[in-house]
Order: structure tokens, then C-alpha cells, then sequence
């Protein structure tokens, strides 16, 4: 939309002046150095029109020569822009444990609110333990694009999502992306009893909590009646270990747990009595 910036010449008695030669210019803002030039009218008027691709707002003045050369300046205006399309990032933060994905989506809209759909957006991870990543999609018919990721590493990103607009570059809200250690469980396998003096195989399994999938060549701790345990998980994430209790018969308690490590976290089993 075009903006017009119009000078008014008058006299001291407050007639117009006609026929002087007017230069207008802009001094700052996105559109710092634009100029113009013209003449005012019968009504002592010019009018320099100009618009903008980028928001802001521009400072600017006129100023006329004088007879003798000397120049009159005229009192400051400001143009301010807006941008005709909104770009807005969602959801404002999320959680996923490692390796899982997370989904971000843009939505493009022009100033009546409707999709902006074609147009390529860009992504990127501005901080965090993913700094650096970055993406592209382009809008669909509900000016929507998706912006997908996983992490290796633990940590929150924050993310901005951008599109070009004329000579500049429309930025979104930022979103923020949680990163946890993935959810484990133990489960207990082994036996409810055993005898005195007896070898018992105390057994249990680790896995993943979302999808269950077994945990291999991890370590898991039995603590059994004041003594530790240590045995490691196998390919279907059961971890074994042997022990022969000479207490006095009776209940012992037991408790399975995992440290965590790498990516998964820590978890265990109580109040199993053997």
C-alpha cells in the first residue's frame, strides 16, 4: 500500500506558494535513503508517494531552496509498516524423550487472515543441544507447513520458523523443544519363594515404558537381604543373577533397579519379598 508524504509552502501570511522545488528523503527506518523530488502546486502542495516491502517505521523530512540558496526544512513524519503476512509457530513448547520425534507447524496468513499457501518456509534451531539444524517445507492450502526432528542429546532447543518477504525476512514467535531421557521399566520375573541354604535365579526384565521393546547389555542391581547383585540384560532384556540365602526363613525384601544410562532413564522395582 502506497504511503503519500505531503509538503504544504506558505508564505507569512499564510498563502500557498507555488512553483518552489521540494526534495524529500528519509532518514531512517527500513527504507533509510530513499528520496524523492517535486514541485509544489497552485495549493503549494507536493506529494512524494513510495512504499515498502519490509516493516518499520521511517523517519522523514522536506526541505525547499530559498532564494539565495538557503534551504528551509520542513518538520519530521513517520511511515509506519506492517507486515500484509503473519507467520506463527506451534506448539509454544513441547516434550519428547530421545530419539522420539517432534513436530512443529507454521501457519502463513496474509492480513485478512487467510492462507498463504505455495510458499516455502525455512527452519532452525536457534540454541540448544541441536543448534544448527535447520529445514524447509512449503505451505499447503491451509497455509500450514510441518517442520519434523528427533534428538541424540538432552537439552531444550528453541526453534523460529522464517519466510522471505520482498527485500526482507518475516520471523514467527519462537517454540521451545524439551528433550528427556527415555521412560524404562523393571519388572521382576523370578520366583515368589525359595528355601534356605538354596540357589534361587532372581530374574528381570527391562524395557522401554512407551513401546516395551527390551533393553539389551544393560546393567541391573538386585539388592536381596543386605547383599547387591549385578547382572546384565540380554538381547531380550532379562538380567539374571544367583543367590543362596541363609537367613532365618521369612520374608527378604528385593529390589531390582536400573541406573540408567546413554539415553534411558533410571527405574526399579520395589517391594518384592522372597
Amino acid at each position: 500500500t502506497p504511503y503519500n508524504a505531503t509538503l504544504v509552502a506558505t508564505d507569512g501570511s499564510g498563502h500557498p506558494v507555488a512553483n518552489l522545488s521540494v526534495f524529500f528523503q528519509i532518514g531512517s527506518g527500513p527504507n533509510t535513503g530513499r528520496t524523492g523530488r517535486g514541485t509544489t502546486d497552485a495549493n503549494g502542495q507536493a506529494v512524494f508517494t513510495y512504499t515498502s516491502t519490509v516493516a518499520g517505521s521511517d523517519l522523514l523530512s522536506a526541505s525547499v531552496i530559498l532564494q539565495g540558496g538557503a534551504a528551509l526544512t520542513s518538520n519530521q513524519v513517520t511511515a509506519v509498516w506492517t507486515s500484509p503476512l503473519t507467520l506463527t509457530l506451534a506448539p509454544l513448547s513441547a516434550t519428547a524423550p530421545l530419539g522420539s520425534p517432534l513436530t512443529f507447524t507454521a501457519t502463513l496468513a496474509d492480513a485478512s487472515h487467510n492462507p498463504a499457501s505455495g510458499v516455502t518456509l525455512s527452519f532452525r534451531v536457534l540454541n540448544g543441544p541441536n543448534a544448527g539444524a535447520t529445514g524447509q517445507a512449503t505451505t499447503g492450502a491451509a497455509g500450514q507447513a510441518a517442520f519434523t526432528y528427533t534428538s541424540g542429546v538432552l537439552g531444550t532447543d528453541t526453534l523460529v520458523a522464517t519466510v522471505a518477504q520482498g527485500g526482507g525476512t518475516l520471523t514467527s514467535n519462537l517454540v521451545t523443544a524439551t528433550w528427556i531421557a527415555i521412560p524404562t521399566t523393571v519388572v521382576y520375573l523370578g520366583p515368589a519363594g525359595g528355601e534356605t541354604n538354596d540357589p534361587s535365579s532372581l530374574r528381570a526384565r527391562l524395557t522401554e515404558s512407551a513401546t516395551g521393546r527390551p533393553l539389551a547389555a544393560q546393567s541391573l542391581t538386585f539388592a536381596f537381604g543386605g547383599q547387591t547383585f549385578a547382572g546384565t540384560t540380554d538381547a531380550s532384556g532379562v538380567a539374571s543373577v544367583v543367590v543362596t540365602p541363609t537367613a532365618a526363613p521369612g520374608a527378604i525384601p528385593l529390589t531390582v533397579a536400573f541406573a540408567g544410562a546413554g539415553p534411558y532413564r533410571q527405574a526399579h522395582e520395589r517391594g518384592v519379598k522372597l
